[in-house]
């Protein structure tokens, strides 16, 4: 009786060790392909994660190559960009610079040009000094006389047409006013009076006004027609004839 209760007892176990045995490979069979199945998820995930990275890493690449290429043209257009500046630059200074000598020049000659007026001014007025303090009064009028021969001879060579084109209105007074630096006798004013009406076809007379400035000789204004004998005149041509 004890030995049958042992064997079953065997049997019970050696059937609860199977049935175990069987749970526990079948529970380790499905777990085992819910692991393969995993595996198989997370290595697709990962060939398509490579994927990815591969792909992301293409387009950095290609991104950057492009922003290279971006970056170079940039630099070579700045540079050029700045190149042309310079050279505008330049081309502005030394056309500023050459526009300021110029400007330096033609004060230069500006001022050399006012600097000679004033000298030839200078010049004609101690010629005017020196021939009123060197000549006697008797002196300086033989020198009025040359001068004013030398005006007469100047009138009578005139063509008449020249004098009668100044007009009427002129001479419609029937009078005619030099200045002189001295008096002239009652000849050579009437020699002048003479000449004057010939060329005008009138009788004409001739007033006198004394004009110290003149120095000597006879200035004759008539309209826009002047015959300047004086000896000023002729420093003032002189000291132009200077240059």
């Amino acid at each position: 009786m004890i030995f049958q209760l042992i064997i079953v007892q065997v049997i019970t176990f050696v059937g609860l060790v199977l049935v175990l045995r069987k749970i526990l490979i079948t529970s380790s069979f499905k777990e085992t392909s819910r692991l393969q199945q995993l595996n198989e998820e997370n290595a697709q995930k990962a060939r398509e994660l490579a994927t990815k990275i591969a792909d992301a890493d293409t387009e950095y690449r290609s991104k950057m190559a492009k922003a290279d290429d971006e970056i170079r043209e940039l630099k070579a257009r700045a540079k050029k960009e700045v190149e042309q500046l310079k050279e505008t630059m330049v081309a502005v200074g030394k056309a500023e610079g050459a526009r300021i000598v110029a400007q330096a020049m033609n004060t230069k000659e500006e001022i050399r040009a006012e600097i000679e007026d004033q000298m030839k001014d200078k010049g004609v007025d101690l010629s005017c000094r020196i021939f009123r303090k060197v000549l006697s009064s008797e002196e300086q009028g033989l020198v009025f006389d040359g001068l004013l021969e030398s005006v007469m001879k100047e009138l009578e060579g005139l063509d008449s047409g020249q004098l009668k084109n100044i007009g009427p209105g002129v001479t419609a007074s029937g009078m005619i006013e030099v200045r002189s630096s001295h008096s002239m006798e009652a000849r050579q004013k009437q020699r002048l009076e003479k000449i004057l009406s010939g060329k005008f076809g009138r009788d004409l007379q001739v007033k006198e006004v004394i004009d110290r400035d003149v120095i000597a000789g006879i200035v004759i204004e008539i309209g826009s027609f002047v015959i300047d004998g004086s000896l000023l005149d002729r420093f003032k041509k002189a000291a132009a004839a200077l240059d």
